[in-house]
This record gives structure tokens, C-alpha cells and sequence, in this order.
């Protein structure tokens, strides 16, 4: 071995040696770029999505599919005889906030399962008047069998306490929630409109007093 190739292999250097040319520069810069695009588009899905699931948006399509109302602030319900379950429940369910409706007349079927869960945003008049019997299970145009609607605790055990939900397609009539009971489950609207500043529970009369001032 020559002195000279001695010398140039007693030098320490590195076990690999990585030459950066400028278009590795420039894949490396991308490379790192994606990544961090891809982050930060995770990270806007993810607080999208949480809003989304904590502060739902509300398609004001619903309520007027169900209850043919345009105004959640001021919807009134003179007649209406229901409709398809899922459809009534899902707008009780995604009823906006500053939303109130009023029954002053007959509400039947699917449309007292809208009532009863969108309380506290639904009160009535001396005109309400709910009718309940038992649902129809369907495929098309086949009935397929019945069932009993799945009300809140105090609203079924009410009809449990009078006998049943009624099968409308025998000979057995609807079953009727009127004036003054209806106050056992939903206040009693005031004359007026409620101004939109005012809180709607400011602006229904308080159930349990009106109840039992009657």
C-alpha cells in the first residue's frame, strides 16, 4: 500500500454522503409542502366536521316538507294530518333555535310526534287539538303491520292511562289531546307574535300555571 493512499484513507468521512443538487431541492421542497397542505386540510375537515355535528345546519326544507311552513319564526299549523314519521321527527330534531310554532288547529298522526319533540318550541292555542293512533309499517303501497309510535314518557303514558293508540284502520277512532289537556304537555301561546329580541320561554305563558289556573 503506498504512502500516498495511506494518507488519503486516514481522513474520517462520513459512512454516506448525500450530494443536494437543485432539483432534489425542489422535490424535497413539494414533498413538504403536500405534506403540510394534507395536514392542514385534515385539520379543516375535522373542525368542519365537529361544527357540523355540534352546530348543525338547519334546511329549512324540512320544516316546510313537514308542516308546510316558510318562516320557522312564525309558523302556524291550522290543519295537518302527517305524513311520513322519519320526515316529522327529523325537522322536530333540526328545528333552528329562535324557531317557534304554533298549533291552533288539528294535528294528526306524525305531525303530534313533530310536536312532541320539538318541545319547548311548539305551544298551542284553545284550538289545538292532537290526534294519535298507531302507525302504519309500509312497503309501497302493502301495509305490512302496526305499530305503537314512539312518543316521549309523558305523552304515552297520557295514552296508555286512557287505554291505547287506536287502530284508525278498523273501526276505532282517533284519539284526541284538546283543550285544556294539551297544557299538560305544551304552553299556551299568547295572542301575538313573539317579538324576535324576547327569549320564546320569556314569551309562553309558563304550562304548569296556566294548567292550573284552569
Amino acid at each position: 500500500m503506498s504512502e500516498e493512499h495511506e494518507q488519503g484513507t486516514g481522513e474520517k468521512k462520513p459512512w454516506l454522503t448525500i450530494t443536494v443538487t437543485n432539483e432534489l431541492a425542489i422535490v424535497l421542497a413539494i414533498g413538504t409542502l403536500t405534506t403540510l397542505m394534507i395536514g392542514l386540510l385534515a385539520i379543516i375537515g375535522a373542525a368542519v366536521g365537529a361544527k357540523n355535528y355540534l352546530y348543525p345546519t338547519i334546511p329549512e326544507t324540512q320544516l316546510a316538507s313537514a308542516l308546510g311552513c316558510t318562516e320557522a319564526q312564525n309558523c302556524v299549523v291550522k290543519q295537518n294530518m302527517g305524513g311520513n314519521m322519519t320526515l316529522f321527527l327529523d325537522a322536530a330534531l333540526t328545528l333552528p333555535k329562535d324557531a317557534l310554532v304554533r298549533i291552533d288547529g288539528k294535528c294528526s298522526s306524525a305531525c303530534v310526534i313533530f310536536a312532541d319533540y320539538a318541545r319547548p318550541q311548539v305551544c298551542v292555542t284553545e284550538n289545538a287539538k292532537f290526534l294519535l293512533h298507531q302507525g302504519v309499517s309500509k312497503k309501497g303501497a302493502e301495509k305490512l303491520g302496526y305499530f305503537i309510535p314512539g312518543h316521549q314518557r309523558d305523552i304515552a303514558l297520557w295514552v296508555f292511562m286512557q287505554g291505547d293508540f287506536p287502530n284508525t284502520d278498523g273501526d276505532e277512532a282517533y284519539l284526541p289531546i284538546t283543550y285544556p289537556t294539551t297544557l299538560q304537555f305544551w304552553p299556551l301561546c299568547r295572542k301575538e307574535n313573539p317579538p324576535t329580541a324576547q327569549p320564546l320561554d320569556e314569551w309562553m305563558l309558563d304550562k304548569t300555571a296556566t294548567a292550573k289556573s284552569k
